[in-house]
């Protein structure tokens, strides 16, 4: 039988135990550096591709902005497009309505004609307004160029200034901007009376153009064919051509002569003169209608010397 010696027993074991010791037990291993080499061409390259890099942000960045721009643009015209044909199909029908208010005007209070007209203004009136339509207030309101046109001035201690007294034809707005008044008063011409949609208002006679204000935007109207604006001692022209080429007077001087400011208007007395920019027509009687922009034709017997375009009647 065989013992087994445990040789654990403390008095067994060496008094100092030596730990074998670890080399570099709290040091981490040092990594070498490494270190590269860049050429002149490599950097070259890379300052290439950089610039390019850039360029390619920069016309990212353009062309965004101006896709930007393009879609607002176009989002602006279809709207502009959009409100200009409502206004042309909402156009015609503004005049049906005038003529349906002159219609109901002919009608006494009472009347069951005139209720049955009031019935259907009321009716159209409301469809309008629905499309966005809506009636400028006017009569008693401060006059303004930009939505009023004004067709004459009278005075009155009852009103104060420069404050709309009559109405002849209502103006109407269209999502807020003006339509429904006339194209502007370059296309009126002196003596006109048709297309004034004023009617047989007033004491019953015709009106007629007899003056324009083109700054304040007022057409001058009046009643009767015979009214003084309409007549003129002279006019000033310019732009004007001789068929000698030279003028047929001298400056200072003053040359007998005909004239025709209309086609296919007897000639007139006058006599000719030179100004700085034209010539001066003085008028042995009075013309009616001297409208500028109308060609003024000079003639000395059955010669026709030349002219030029009126400028200001006088």
């Amino acid at each position: 039988m065989s013992e087994n010696v445990n040789n654990t027993h403390p008095e067994n074991q060496p008094e100092n135990p030596e730990t074998p010791e670890t080399e570099n037990q709290d040091t981490a291993p040092e990594t070498a550096e490494e270190t590269f080499t860049v050429t002149r061409d490599q950097m070259e390259k890379m300052e290439q591709l950089a610039k390019m890099v850039s360029d390619a942000s920069d016309k990212y960045l353009r062309l965004a902005a101006e896709y930007d721009n393009f879609r607002k643009r176009t989002a602006k015209e279809k709207e502009s497009l959009y409100g200009d044909a409502k206004a042309d199909t909402v156009k015609p029908f503004l005049e049906v309505l005038d003529n349906l208010e002159r219609g109901l005007a002919q009608f006494e209070e009472g009347d069951p004609h005139r209720q049955g007209m009031e019935m259907i203004c009321k009716q159209f009136m409301t469809v309008l307004e629905k499309l966005g339509v809506q009636q400028i207030e006017a009569l008693g309101q401060p006059f303004d160029p930009a939505r009023h046109n004004a067709v004459m001035h009278i005075e009155s201690e009852d009103l104060g200034e420069n404050v709309v007294s009559q109405v002849f034809q209502a103006g109407f707005t269209l999502d807020g901007k003006v339509v429904g008044h006339h194209d502007g008063l370059m296309y009126y011409t002196l003596g006109q009376r048709r297309g004034l949609g004023i009617g047989g208002s007033g004491d019953g006679r015709r009106w007629f153009v007899v003056g324009k204000d083109l700054q304040n935007n007022v057409l001058l109207v009046e009643q009767g064919e015979d009214s003084p604006l309409l007549y003129s001692d002279a006019a000033e022209c310019e732009l004007p051509s001789w068929a000698a080429g030279h003028a047929p007077v001298e400056p200072g001087e003053r040359l007998e002569c005909k004239v025709r400011l209309r086609h296919r208007q007897p000639l007139q007395d006058a006599y000719l003169a030179l100004t700085d920019d034209g010539f001066r027509l003085d008028f042995a009687q009075k013309q009616r209608a001297v409208t500028p922009g109308q060609a003024a034709v000079v003639y000395v017997g059955d010669y026709c010397l030349g002219g030029g375009t009126v400028r200001a009647a006088l």
